[in-house]
């Protein structure tokens, strides 16, 4: 189910455009040339004959697209020197000429030293006493998805996150001032950047191709406000809509029950942003706990590595799912190298979310209510103990 994405660098020439291949993937002297729209199949066999008769050995073809010009796509390969591609692009009726490339399967990929909850979510019937690969496929781990962290900010400056081959790393929106009233763009708590590394990290990433991006609500204590909360739910909800690009946010966050933060979350799920929000930590019933309590929302408690649910981890019918959430390390703040290793159903729902932008960047046509069933249907059932009334599932991604 693999499919072939252009990277290219559109180039403009004297007459037509051209269009660059990834370097990596270029096909030497292989070109796809687009003619407009007005050519049906007779008019492209007669162009590439006329042009073949000009060009000689500077231009052969090797594919007419005869069918496709029949429904207004008229293109064809053609082999071409250096100067048969000058000659080419200033023909008429040319619109533009694309370098061809080489297409493959993605890549399945083997992980050999991701941090243990990495590799639950990539395991069925998990045993803490086998070793384990985590296993995930380039082109489908959150490339050209925007996953946007609503917590203390991230420190991008982390190499989990400078080390990333694909996506990105950007301070988004925050709400929080400084002690002498400058908006604070900065991680001075490190719990945001732990989630977004688990989130996709290069390292400790489950989408290690998703773009973060840091939305800070919370101070560098790890306190802040509904209306706060709120209002970086409302920023992402915006800025999801201006870029057009598909979207998950992760909230490892939560107070009391709030309608307003729920109702928030709601519009932005409505939006086509896909929240995932962790249950809380006070082994208490999640449905007294917002966001944890909005329906639309993908909640998440947190087991232990014996496939337990953790002793601290809220539970109950508001919760829809489980992910790891014990000792999970992940990246920090103070130094670039910075780890740590830290528990809570915080830990848990970047998990989940980074699940999410792994299944929507494999089929960027889901909508969130899609999305959230998927992962809710591909999940691995009755392996975690002591649910206390929560659904028995378990988060699960794959090589897709």
């Amino acid at each position: 189910m693999k499919k072939a994405t252009i990277a290219s660098l559109a180039v403009m020439a004297s007459g037509a455009e051209l269009r660059l291949a990834p370097a990596d993937k270029k096909i030497m002297n292989s070109y796809i040339v687009s003619l407009d729209d007005s050519f049906d199949r007779a008019a492209l066999k007669q162009h590439v004959d006329e042009m073949h008769n000009k060009l000689h050995n500077d231009f052969e073809p090797s594919h007419l697209y005869e069918n496709l010009a029949d429904h207004k796509l008229a293109a064809y390969a053609v082999k071409l020197t250096e100067s048969g591609l000058e000659r080419v692009l200033k023909s008429e009726h040319v619109t533009f000429v694309e370098e061809d490339q080489v297409v493959s399967l993605n890549d399945c990929v083997s992980q050999s030293n991701a941090d243990w909850g990495t590799e639950r979510v990539n395991v069925r019937n998990y045993n803490y006493t086998r070793p384990y690969t985590y296993d995930y496929t380039t082109g489908d781990s959150g490339l050209n998805i925007d996953a946007y962290v609503i917590d203390t900010g991230i420190y991008c400056e982390n190499n989990d996150f400078t080390s990333k081959k694909t996506g990105s790393c950007t301070f988004g929106y925050t709400t929080i001032r400084n002690s002498i009233g400058i908006p604070d763009e900065t991680d001075g708590n490190g719990h945001g950047t732990h989630c977004a590394g688990t989130v996709g990290g290069e390292r400790y990433g489950v989408a290690k191709e998703a773009n973060l991006i840091a939305v800070k609500v919370l101070d560098d204590r790890g306190s802040g406000s509904t209306s706060g909360v709120i209002d970086g739910i409302n920023w992402v909800t915006g800025q999801a809509a201006t870029t057009g690009r598909k979207s998950v946010a992760n909230l490892s966050l939560g107070g009391g029950f709030s309608q307003a933060t729920n109702n928030a979350a709601l519009a932005a799920f409505n939006s086509g942003v896909t929240m995932v929000v962790a249950a809380g930590n006070d082994n208490s019933d999640a449905c007294g706990y917002s966001p944890a309590s909005e329906p639309s929302s993908i909640t998440v408690a947190a087991t232990d590595i014996f496939n337990a649910r953790a002793s601290y981890s809220n539970f109950g019918s508001c919760v829809d799912i489980f992910g790891p959430g014990s000792q999970i390390t992940s990246a920090w703040i103070g130094s670039p190298s910075a780890t740590n290793t830290i528990s809570g159903t915080s830990m848990a729902a970047p998990q989940v979310c980074g699940t999410a932008a792994k299944f929507l960047s494999a089929d960027n046509s889901l909508s969130p209510t899609a999305l959230t069933n998927m992962i809710l249907s591909e999940a691995s059932r009755d392996e975690i103990s002591n649910v206390r009334g929560s659904p028995n599932l378990m988060a699960y991604g794959y090589c897709t």
